[in-house]
């Protein structure tokens, strides 16, 4: 199986501040994440003056969307900053463009891995942009039809060969459990791609589970503080739950082991102390035919497995047998 891999989603969360981000990149790092996540998007070309606010950004005093963003936009100077702070952290830095010059500027970073947000899979124009330029896709498909995302898949496969992962995403935050609906996986695999999920879940076990569907990458929101005023935060997970998070899914992938099943050699040592042999049950005299009455099995397996109990009833011993004597195979007449 697949090893795991999880995104620690910073997103916004860190408020605008540079300091705030560099903390979080330490924690995803230390909570042994595969990446780091931010947005990237230029608030002028994202969204419109007067757009309102969706229901889970009315957290906060702002009237539009555009007021919010502006508060948490990255410049391209500070993703620069960012991203070396990630490498010196030995975390991979991976961003969700929200605006094609954002796209660009990823680009520009050096990065050939990119998240597309799920607000933009019916965004021709930028999947056509990310297509081009970018050899490995994370695509979210929150709020998506499964017709939306075959429209999506066919822009982004059109130039260059390239690993598209579709994450699966119910765009709500939090995501109660029974809108999770991991189920819809079993469509998406059909699709001939990766699979990965994008938890906006309180807690643990969605994740867990997702795995079980053949999710090879997770994400999950990271807060310094789940009391900080923004749209994510309370929502996320602070620095020791995401870090017990990673540790819970990396070992629920362990245990789901290899699609070809061999027994360990550890298992295998037991066998024998813990299957059983055939034993005389009472004396038995020479010549007298094995039956029910006169053999039972008891552990060890170290002498004939209790597996040949068939093949030797009716048979006739050429010797003596005292009751508790384990049975052999050279007590047996050969066959004729």
């Amino acid at each position: 199986m697949s090893k795991i891999k999880i995104i620690a989603e910073i997103g916004v969360n860190h408020n605008g501040r540079l300091e705030y981000a560099k903390k979080l990149i330490d924690h995803a790092s230390n909570a042994k994440a595969d990446y780091v996540k931010f947005q990237s998007y230029i608030t002028s070309d994202l969204v419109h003056r007067k757009a309102k606010l969706a229901g889970y950004q009315k957290k906060n005093n702002n009237k539009t969307q555009y007021e919010l963003l502006k508060k948490y936009e990255l410049s391209f100077d500070q993703q620069k900053k960012l991203l070396d702070y990630s490498k010196k952290k030995k975390i991979k830095f991976l961003s969700s463009p929200f605006d094609i010059k954002s796209c660009q500027n990823l680009k520009k970073l050096g990065l050939s891995r990119v998240k597309i947000p799920s607000g933009e899979i019916t965004n021709f124009p930028m999947l056509e942009k990310i297509s081009q330029n970018f050899k490995e896709i994370f695509l979210s498909t929150g709020m998506a039809t499964l017709d939306e995302i075959k429209s999506a898949l066919k822009i982004l496969k059109k130039n260059k060969k390239k690993r598209i992962t579709l994450m699966h995403c119910t765009s709500l935050y939090p995501t109660s459990l029974d809108k999770v609906n991991l189920n819809f996986l079993n469509d998406l695999k059909l699709l001939n791609c990766d699979l990965g999920f994008s938890d906006h879940t309180v807690g643990q076990i969605a994740g867990q589970i997702s795995l079980a569907y053949g999710v090879s990458l997770v994400e999950k929101h990271i807060t310094l503080s789940k009391k900080f005023l923004g749209p994510d935060h309370s929502s996320s997970m602070e620095p020791n739950e995401f870090k017990s998070y990673v540790f819970s899914l990396k070992k629920t992938k362990f245990i789901f082991g290899n699609k070809r099943f061999e027994r360990s050699n550890e298992e295998l040592r037991n066998k024998k102390v813990i299957r059983k042999s055939i034993f005389a049950s009472k004396n038995i005299n020479k010549n007298e035919k094995l039956n029910i009455h006169n053999i039972c099995t008891k552990r060890p397996e170290t002498y004939l497995p209790a597996n040949n109990w068939y093949k030797i009833l009716g048979r006739r011993v050429k010797r003596k047998i005292r009751k508790g004597d384990p049975i052999l195979r050279d007590y047996f007449y050969e066959k004729k």
